[in-house]
């Protein structure tokens, strides 16, 4: 059997590329098949993904997305088909399925589509669909990946096959829709394989949001490839791991920011300063809670991450670190700190951690089992300040003085991630390495006042 598959290259790390390498790979090497693949616009330069030497890469040269050289793309593509005595051609429905629908072949004529529908609409094509269908129409069988697609490709064709894609994992393990946020979902390309996109040349910062325990191992993955990367609170899931990615990052000179909202809000960057208008502070307390999602799974014997201790779950680590990230960029380092918690089956569902300063306390409120409204309020002895969002996300507050006037702060109107963003955008393009530097000691502070807290815990 010999099958020749056409591409437009190889050399990007994309989900295309990944599972015809693999595929041609296990023809070749398994099933003794000879394998071609044609290429248009290789340029010389090598697969991403690493290729059989029984597999015959051969790059045709023609760009093809201009009209009028397909006709020479014909031409050479037929020489090629009947001088190895290909029994199948297979087309991956980019833009050289056209000429070679047109083609007179002796072989079986076949088109892989490797997206959903939805994803060929979204991607722009609605203009070339009709033109699409006839030439797709023409091939002796359309190949789609799911169920679904074949539903929905067979109201235009008759000759729609639904084959899924091989894949080489040996081990499966459901997460019970448990992750707080995925690598890579649906048709996305280079984070299909986390060890590939760290490879990727065009690759510079990685988002890192998995579930606190992974944070460490990840980071330093990245880092160790020369990436930078935003991490997601809470840094890590100890203050040693994070001590750890530090020095990795400033051996290598390599941006290493904590996502955390609260820092970066004008609101708060505003109250730091009118903190100094109430007086000497005695108290203030944040209550950050919502009821979670993931409660009744939970308490049904199910094991969510956010609730899983192996995880590093639990209020304090997930909530509770956005009113310490608050407390200690308005009053700095406590001088003492302790962790009062509701305890279930191991982990912390809701708590109060108390950080005591010098004649001041801040009471820290979070529950991921309780309904309750978020604000907040800091006490001096000349006014307070209050608000009422949660300490991620405050966009406006009020200052009330001994005399009962009154000054409104209000900030809304401003995209709170854009303003993480810029923050770290900003340092980025100055280069400005020294206050990123500012910024990581302060997430470090912050990771060892948190892992603190946690060992004084109080069940």
């Amino acid at each position: 059997m010999t099958i020749v598959y056409c591409t437009d290259t190889l050399y990007r790390s994309g989900g295309i590329e990944s599972v015809l390498t693999q595929k041609a790979n296990y023809l070749a090497e398994q099933l003794g098949y000879r394998i071609y693949i044609v290429t248009f616009h290789q340029k010389g330069r090598k697969p991403f993904f690493k290729l059989s030497e029984k597999v015959e890469l051969r790059d045709l040269d023609i760009n093809i997305r201009f009209p009028f050289r397909q006709r020479r793309y014909m031409n050479e593509l037929g020489a090629l088909l009947e001088k190895v005595g290909a029994d199948v051609c297979v087309s991956l429905c980019g833009v050289e399925l056209f000429p070679i629908s047109k083609m007179e072949t002796t072989c079986a004529k076949i088109a892989e589509f490797h997206f959903s529908y939805q994803s060929y609409l979204i991607r722009g094509k609605q203009y070339r669909l009709p033109a699409f269908i006839k030439a797709a129409s023409r091939m002796n069988k359309f190949v789609v990946l799911t169920m679904e697609d074949a539903a929905v490709w067979g109201k235009y064709l008759d000759n729609v096959v639904q084959i899924y894609n091989p894949s080489d994992i040996k081990e499966f393990s459901s997460t019970e829709e448990n992750m707080k946020h995925c690598i890579s979902g649906g048709r996305l390309v280079k984070q299909k394989n986390y060890d590939a996109m760290l490879k990727d040349e065009d690759v510079d910062t990685i988002y890192v949001g998995l579930p606190n325990a992974l944070h460490y191992e990840y980071t330093k993955k990245a880092l160790l490839n020369n990436k930078n990367v935003v991490l997601e609170k809470p840094f890590t899931a100890t203050y040693e791991e994070a001590l750890e990615l530090r020095e990795l990052a400033v051996q290598r000179h390599i941006y290493l920011f904590e996502a955390i909202l609260t820092i970066h809000q004008p609101a708060v960057i505003q109250m730091k300063e009118d903190i100094k208008k109430l007086g000497a502070l005695h108290l203030a307390s944040f209550n950050f809670s919502k009821y979670s999602s993931k409660y009744d799974e939970f308490l049904s014997g199910k094991n969510p991450n956010i609730f899983n201790p192996e995880m590093a779950g639990g209020a304090l680590m997930d909530m509770n670190i956005y009113n310490i990230h608050l407390s200690q960029y308005l009053f700095g380092k406590p001088l003492k700190y302790y962790y009062v918690a509701n305890d279930e089956k191991g982990i912390d569902t809701s708590g109060v951690a108390i950080l005591k300063y010098d004649n001041f306390i801040a009471n820290l409120i979070t529950a991921k089992d309780s309904v309750s409204k978020s604000g907040g309020i800091i006490m001096g002895e000349k006014g307070c300040i209050t608000f009422d969002e949660a300490t991620s996300i405050i966009s406006k507050y009020t200052i009330t003085y001994k005399d009962n006037t009154v000054e409104v702060h209000d900030f809304k109107g401003n995209n709170r991630y854009v303003n993480e963003i810029n923050a770290m955008k900003k340092i980025v393009e100055n280069d400005d390495y020294d206050k990123h530097l500012e910024l990581l000691d302060y997430s470090l502070e912050v990771m060892k006042t948190l892992c603190e807290v946690k060992t004084n815990t109080i069940k």
